[in-house]
């Protein structure tokens, strides 16, 4: 797809861009003022680091901002060489820029890539494998769909590039097209959590509830994510145990291979161990009373 192929500006006049350089205190000091694309996924229930109510405490400085990871470190310091590599394959020369909507300077964007026009632009991503072999696929991560609908409202595009790129991988770019649809769902959430921030009024789990899928299929609300919590740490010890039980078992059949029928009971369990015609071997373990006290049959 070359400049041509992509249609103008929904928006008028265009909009000359913010002269900020991203990361710099100014820059920080501007994305205070209004809603920035990152904060949209919290918005929307689909962030993975947190909640509507946890994105509106750290930008009211109740809660410190995020530590830097090494996957977001890696991130940032593929992005200028993920930004020429899209250059190369696209044939277009974007750069980084900074931009407010013309009617409502609280909503503001700052994009990866975008062309001198800026017609055309780019949200660059360089993740982990997870979410690049989403992107290979040929779908957007969950997780990036409401920045690139925020981003395209913003600069009134009708569809931007998606360009997800890892150094051992490669990239993968896809079209998005804007989606009149989920602006619509997006922009009631974004602007109560706007009026919310600005008027210092601390949001409730109600308000945010569903999300991404306009429904209650999203939740994201603190009492739903700390169960959700709860059930993947039981999940993750339920499955060591399996393992472990598993592993134990093996122990147990290889001690009773005297006999092809046996059992055994002791230290407070019962087996029994049985061999078929066909070779295949069957080991049932029970509680049972049994002391140390081993018995054998």
């Amino acid at each position: 797809m070359t400049i041509n192929d992509f249609p103008i500006l929904i928006h008028e006049p265009d909009q000359p861009g913010v002269p900020l350089i991203q990361g710099t205190p100014q820059w920080l000091e501007w994305r205070r003022g209004g809603i920035g694309g990152s904060t949209v996924a919290a918005v929307m229930c689909v962030s993975d680091w947190e909640t509507p109510q946890e994105a509106w405490k750290r930008a009211k400085g109740l809660l410190p901002p995020f530590d830097q990871t090494p996957a977001m470190a890696r991130g940032h310091q593929l992005e200028p060489y993920a930004r020429t590599e899209f250059g190369l394959e696209t044939g277009l020369y974007v750069e980084p820029k900074c931009f407010q909507h013309p009617r409502h300077d609280w909503i503001r964007v700052s994009l990866d890539g975008v062309t001198e026009d800026h017609r055309i632009a780019v949200e660059i991503k360089c993740p982990g494998t997870y979410k690049h072999t989403e992107a290979l696929k040929g779908r957007v991560p969950k997780q990036f769909r409401p920045q690139l609908q925020y981003q395209m409202y913003a600069l009134g595009l009708e569809r931007m590039y998606y360009y997800s790129w890892m150094p051992e991988l490669g990239g993968k770019l896809i079209e998005v097209d804007r989606d009149e649809d989920y602006i619509e769902r997006m922009l009631p959430r974004v602007t109560l959590f706007w009026n919310l921030l600005r008027d210092g009024v601390e949001p409730h789990e109600e308000q945010f509830v569903g999300g991404d899928a306009g429904g209650d299929t999203d939740r994201c609300d603190p009492a739903w994510r700390r169960a959700a919590e709860q059930w993947k740490l039981a999940h993750g010890l339920l499955k060591d145990a399996q393992l472990q039980a598993q592993q134990a078992e093996s122990v147990i059949s290889a001690l009773m291979q005297r006999k092809r029928h046996g059992v055994a009971a002791g230290a407070g369990i019962h087996a029994e161990r049985m061999v078929g015609e066909n070779g295949i071997v069957s080991l049932s373990i029970t509680l049972s009373d049994e002391d140390c006290e081993t018995k054998e049959a």
